[in-house]
Parts: C-alpha cells; sequence; structure tokens
C-alpha cells in the first residue's frame, strides 16, 4: 500500500480497512474522498430524457382519444338512462293516480340536431297537458335524438292505475361520435335499453 503525503493508513476489523478508515486526514478525521480516485457525477443524459419524453408523447397521443371517445359513450348511456328514468317516472305517477291524471314524455327532436328535449308532462296528451306540471330535460350538444318512433307519435302517455300505452315504439340517441342508444316502450309499459 503506497503512502501519501499527510495522510496515515490505520488498520480497520478483521483485517479489512473501511475506505472512510484507511485514510485519515493529519487531524485524525477521514478524508473526503480516497486519494486517486475520480468522483462520479450521475444523472440522465440528454438523449436518455428525450426518448422518456417521446414515449410519453406518443402514449398521451394514443390515450386522449380513446378517453374523448369512451366520455362520449359514457354520455350516451348516461342520457339514455335519463330517458328510462323519465318514462318509468310518468308510468309510476299515472299509476299512483297522481293529480287524478295521465302522464307521458314527449321527446323533441330538433331538425338542425341542437336542442333536443324530453318533456314530462300532466295531460292525455302534449298537446293537451298542464304545463305548470312540465319537466324538461335538455340533450348535451353532443347527442340528438336520431330516431323517435312511437306509434306515430313523439310522445308515450301511461294510462291510470295499469300504467299501460298505446304509444309503443323506440327513440334513438345517437352522439356525434356515432354511438346509438335505443329505449323501447311495449304495450304493457315496460320501459328497456336496447
Amino acid at each position: 500500500m503506497a503512502l501519501h503525503r499527510g495522510f496515515t493508513p490505520t488498520p480497520g476489523r478483521h483485517g479489512r480497512e473501511p475506505a472512510e478508515e484507511r485514510y485519515r486526514t493529519p487531524m485524525g478525521m477521514p478524508g473526503s474522498h480516497t486519494p486517486n480516485t475520480k468522483s462520479l457525477v450521475r444523472g440522465f443524459t440528454l438523449v436518455e430524457l428525450l426518448v422518456v419524453m417521446a414515449v410519453l408523447v406518443a402514449l398521451a397521443v394514443l390515450i386522449v382519444p380513446l378517453y374523448a371517445n369512451l366520455q362520449t359513450e359514457r354520455q350516451a348511456a348516461t342520457a339514455a338512462e335519463g330517458v328510462v328514468s323519465t318514462l318509468r317516472e310518468a308510468q309510476a305517477r299515472a299509476m299512483a293516480g297522481d293529480g287524478d291524471r295521465t302522464w307521458g314524455v314527449y321527446f323533441f327532436d330538433d331538425p338542425a340536431g341542437h336542442g333536443d328535449q324530453f318533456v314530462l308532462f300532466r295531460g292525455e296528451n302534449y298537446a293537451g297537458r298542464d304545463a305548470s306540471y312540465d319537466l324538461v330535460t335538455a340533450l348535451d350538444d353532443s347527442l340528438a335524438f336520431s330516431a323517435v318512433s312511437l306509434g306515430g307519435g313523439n310522445e308515450v302517455v301511461f294510462g291510470k292505475v295499469r300504467g299501460t300505452t298505446a304509444n309503443t315504439g323506440s327513440v334513438t340517441l345517437t352522439s356525434t361520435q356515432g354511438e346509438s342508444v335505443t329505449v323501447a316502450v311495449n304495450s304493457a309499459g315496460t320501459v328497456s335499453v336496447e
């Protein structure tokens, strides 16, 4: 072992000498580093950082459109759930004899595709309803009623006590991405999503 000026070797335990005890300064304090050793600087190179950033950008480019599509699909499903819920509420109110009147749901299909909505109403039909009981629900701008086929009209009216209807058919909601959900009503008043 070569001796360096200003350092004194000290023996370690079990015949092995830890680096900080091998060399001591003249004051007896461990040296800041061992002699003849370059200090290593650890980190990332610019190339490594650029590769990681390129991978992250590629993942973002793939994930963002998928997320947007899933969100649009979920909006169509949520709107269909709202239609089903409103139809069932109208049927329940008619069966309960709420106001001793029939209840129904009217679907307003705007030909331009903006401002589509559905209305829970009290009365024999939408034209002769009591408008003070209207509950209007507007669809999001990314959704529209693409087909309303309810026995030749745009409304479903449920009869008192039994909750049946003569306005059978379906209502189809379509998103701007082309996703469709259909809600059907049969003569027994059963509402289902297809």
